[in-house]
């Protein structure tokens, strides 16, 4: 009996084995026909993708063949041109008028550019010429006054003859109210034109102090002399005013130069 029991379990056990295998091999079966469909359509899908085109694609193309139906119908009317009828350059006008206000307006700011710095290179000069041109003028009145004198009056040359030495003496003082009105004229950045033009003041406040000395001891000189001699002064005084001359005119070449 016992072993009756035993035989049967065992053929139970093979009848399920055989059970389990012969479900697991139609779940294999299955997916296997399951792959086989999902490749087939997938292939039927890029079959179908390359003969085809998708919408967008299609759409692009119908509006490319409307164009160019339009154009055959277009090329196939005839053309007629009117009497008296003008093409329509209407753009090209535009344009050239465009490029010549362009033109105009660039010629124009150069020019203006041009004007401005004209007349400020011409200002940082004018100052200093027009003070040496007034001291020159003035040497050259007194000196028409002195021969304007008669020569028998010859207590009234004296001081005529002083008058060249004076002259020289505004001369350089004019020079240097000129070359202070240069510096104060040149702008505040030009740092290293304002030094030299800083140290020309004491110079020609020496040299017009020097030129006053020399003044006051050629009148104690000549009050000592008799007025035969007024002669010989008033030659000195003709060469110190045209030394005062030839220095004026080299001060303001330099000055010319410096700037």
């Amino acid at each position: 009996m016992q072993y009756f029991r035993q035989e049967k379990a065992e053929i139970y056990a093979l009848a399920q084995e055989e059970k389990r295998a012969a479900e697991a091999k139609l779940r294999f079966e299955a997916r296997q026909a399951r792959l086989e469909r999902d490749k087939a359509a997938r292939l039927e899908r890029h079959k179908q993708a390359a003969v085809q085109p998708a919408a967008k694609d299609q759409d692009a193309i119908n509006a490319a063949l409307a164009r160019v139906r339009e154009k055959q119908r277009d090329a196939a009317q005839p053309i007629i041109v009117l009497s008296g009828a003008k093409p329509d350059n209407s753009e090209a006008i535009a344009a050239r008028e465009a490029r010549k206000a362009e033109a105009r307006a660039r010629k124009a700011q150069q020019q203006a550019q041009s004007n401005v710095a004209g007349p400020s290179s011409d200002a940082a000069v004018d100052p200093r010429k027009a003070a040496v041109e007034a001291a020159i003028a003035r040497a050259k009145a007194r000196k028409v006054e002195q021969q304007a004198v008669p020569a028998e009056d010859a207590p009234a040359e004296q001081p005529a003859a002083s008058d060249p030495r004076k002259a020289a003496i505004e001369a350089a003082i004019a020079r240097a109210k000129a070359r202070k009105a240069q510096q104060q004229a040149v702008p505040a950045e030009d740092a290293p034109a304002e030094q030299p033009a800083a140290v020309d003041p004491r110079k020609a406040a020496v040299e017009a102090a020097i030129a006053r000395a020399k003044a006051r001891k050629a009148e104690q000189q000549q009050q000592a002399v008799p007025p035969s001699a007024a002669n010989d002064d008033a030659r000195k005084a003709a060469v110190a005013e045209a030394i005062a001359r030839v220095q004026a005119r080299k001060a303001s070449r330099q000055a010319v130069n410096e700037d």
